[in-house]
């Protein structure tokens, strides 16, 4: 059985054309609209993992750094945890030690770096020579307080270096006691002073992260 064909003139072709080009053209915009748009998606994403990152730092309970005075190289007693606003570094030190001498040019980067928000109070402890002479001589910016014995009891320091960080809001948001040191035989079979050259790097770039989670 053969079936008639349907025929379609050409301007009935014509008007059902634009028709077509009509729903063609509202089936994209429909389907477009179900897609997210990738760089906003991005940014909202950005944004709210930012925003949780300092929720949940806010919400940690950081120990609040344990108050003492002590007097500085000019004979000034300075209370402690300051009420200056800004970031302090409690950095423990002696003249004889190798481990401090490589993390002390750090340091300067670091407070050079930030530009007035940083500052080291570079604490002597069972020191045995001269401190101020020794700053002076490397051209460190540190505020140096020659009597610290007490003070590093007190913070439960035991060895050089001691580097803490204490926060606007007087909280300690850095202790290098509570960091790991790399493992690895390499560093076993070294002598403090090639080791010291090592691990300093390392520490500085501990000590950066926490700085920048602080001062973001």
């Amino acid at each position: 059985m053969i079936f008639p064909q349907r025929i379609i003139s050409l301007p009935a072709l014509q008007q059902q054309a634009p028709l077509r080009s009509l729903w063609f053209v509202l089936l994209l915009l429909v389907l477009s609209g179900c897609q997210p748009d990738s760089e906003t998606a991005d940014d909202a994403a950005n944004q709210t993992n930012a925003a949780a990152t300092e929720t949940s730092a806010a919400n940690i309970d950081y120990p609040q750094a344990p108050a003492f005075s002590l007097a500085n190289s000019a004979g000034e007693n300075i209370a402690f945890p300051r009420e200056s606003g800004s970031t302090d570094i409690y950095f423990f030190w002696a003249t004889w030690c190798p481990y401090c001498k490589q993390l002390m040019p750090h340091l300067q980067s670091i407070v050079d770096e930030y530009d007035g928000r940083v500052t080291v109070h570079a604490i002597s402890i069972r020191e045995n020579g001269e401190p101020a002479e020794y700053l002076d001589n490397h051209g460190y910016s540190f505020v140096l307080y020659p009597q610290g014995d007490e003070v590093a009891t007190l913070y439960g320091v035991k060895g050089t270096p001691g580097l803490i960080v204490v926060d606007a809001a007087g909280r300690i948001r850095f202790d290098l006691a509570s960091l790991l040191a790399p493992a690895g035989k390499a560093l076993e079979d070294l002598k403090h002073g090639q080791r010291a050259q090592r691990i300093a790097p390392w520490w500085a770039a501990q000590l950066r992260q926490a700085l920048d989670q602080i001062l973001k």
